[in-house]
């Protein structure tokens, strides 16, 4: 299954920015205290938001919580300056349920936050929100860090998934609560708080939420059995994930499956093209953005990644330093049974070329037909591969080196 742009994102304790590439070098890095979204604003500045205890140094700002877990929304430029740091809290000495759980930008340069409190959040002298228990909470603040405005959002006995901009200045929030089944709750609210209209699915956990240029909203999550919203009905036998698309009126436009037993950490709608995906035994995990071709075909190239795990889309996206050594270990090997340089030369970009058709996506034979290379079928069918992603369980884990016949011997 694809659809217009999907891809993730994964925030911890460090928020940090990279450049585009095929292995992006990191511009920066800052720590956040414990964060749990982030966006980036039209002019390149970036938001997150999280929880934080005690003192926490941000930069060119120190801020100190006024309880046990306060909430924090720091700002950035694009150089990794600190604009502004602002947090909202209580002097309660065991608050456990104040979490900021989602931020977005606004067309105005500012950004709206979402996430849960526990009995009194005070974001100002003005602004002071109340609850008996807990409860959900929205805040808009200016580019400036001022707080335009903050209401309760009810999610009693449930907790925040995040937020998502509807490009008016408003905002989208999803949450999940219970009562004696599971709800997967998606909220509008206007440029002044004011909730503009409500959508409550029954036996469903929702999971991730992202909006597209048009105003939409994109949410993904899980359903036991079925899921209503509105007037469509997700159906299940055995629990699936969903994917729905909702129009800025509250009108749900489609709702579709995808891979089971993958947890959406977070979606991302991207207007440029269409990303494919393709989920192997939930082991491997492959996202592939394409320009041109349909559906299928970005599929099908998902596919091929999780099958042959090429390194590169292709030759022009290797580094310059690695395509240097690589050269000057061929024309080594091919100097050395005695050819005149002229064929040394030839023979080495020939071998060059292999082999860097072995590692990129586009060099390589096309697993649904070998007799043709990728890049053949993207210029049959007249579309183009941006990038791609891949997920393997377990990769990136320092696993231990050890001898066998070693520890074989010291059992004896």
């Amino acid at each position: 299954m694809s659809i217009r742009g999907f891809s993730c994102l994964i925030t911890f304790s460090v928020i940090a920015t990279v450049a585009a590439g095929a292995i992006p070098p990191r511009q920066w890095s800052r720590p956040t205290g414990l964060s749990y979204d982030a966006c980036v604003a039209t002019n390149g500045d970036v938001f997150v938001t999280g929880t934080f205890d005690g003192t926490v140094d941000f930069g060119d700002t120190t801020v100190t919580s006024a309880g046990s877990r306060d909430i924090v929304v720091a700002r950035y430029d694009e150089d990794g300056n600190t604009v502004w740091v602002r947090t909202a809290g209580d002097s309660g000495m065991f608050t456990p349920f104040n979490n900021a759980q989602g931020v977005v930008s606004t067309p105005d340069g500012g950004c709206v936050v979402s996430g849960e409190f526990y009995q009194e959040l005070a974001f100002d002298s003005t602004h002071v929100l109340t609850t008996p228990g807990g409860d959900g909470f929205v805040a808009r603040y200016a580019a400036d860090g001022s707080v335009m405005w903050a209401t309760s959002d009810s999610i009693s006995g449930g907790y925040f998934e995040g937020a998502a901009s509807d490009n008016t200045g408003g905002c989208y929030t999803l949450s999940t609560y219970f009562d004696e089944e599971a709800h997967v709750v998606l909220t509008r609210h206007d440029n002044t708080g004011n909730p503009r209209w409500l959508l409550d699915g029954t036996d469903g956990l929702a999971e991730a939420i992202a909006n597209d240029p048009d105003g939409n909203v994109v949410i993904a999550g899980y359903a036991s059995a079925s899921l209503t919203l509105g007037d469509s009905t997700f159906l299940s036998t055995t629990g699936r994930n969903f994917l729905a698309k909702v129009d800025s009126a509250g009108q749900v436009l489609w709702m579709r499956k995808y891979g089971d037993g993958v947890s959406a950490s977070d979606i991302v709608v991207d207007s440029t093209g269409t990303v494919g995906s393709y989920v192997h035994m939930n082991r491997i995990g492959v996202l592939v953005e394409t320009e041109g071709g349909d559906e299928q075909l970005a599929r099908d190239l998902a596919m091929q990644v999780a099958a042959t795990s090429p390194k590169f889309v292709s030759i022009d996206d290797v580094p310059a330093g690695e395509l240097a050594k690589e050269r000057e270990i061929l024309k080594a090997q091919a100097a050395h049974d005695g050819k005149p340089p002229e064929i040394v030369e030839k023979m080495v970009e020939g071998r060059l070329r292999k082999h860097f058709d072995e590692v990129t996506l586009l060099g390589q034979p096309f697993v649904k037909n070998p007799d043709q290379r990728v890049r053949d079928l993207l210029k049959a069918s007249g579309a183009k591969v941006n990038r791609f992603v891949r997920f393997e369980v377990g990769e990136g884990i320092e696993k231990d080196k050890t001898n066998f016949a070693d520890e074989v011997a010291a059992l004896r």
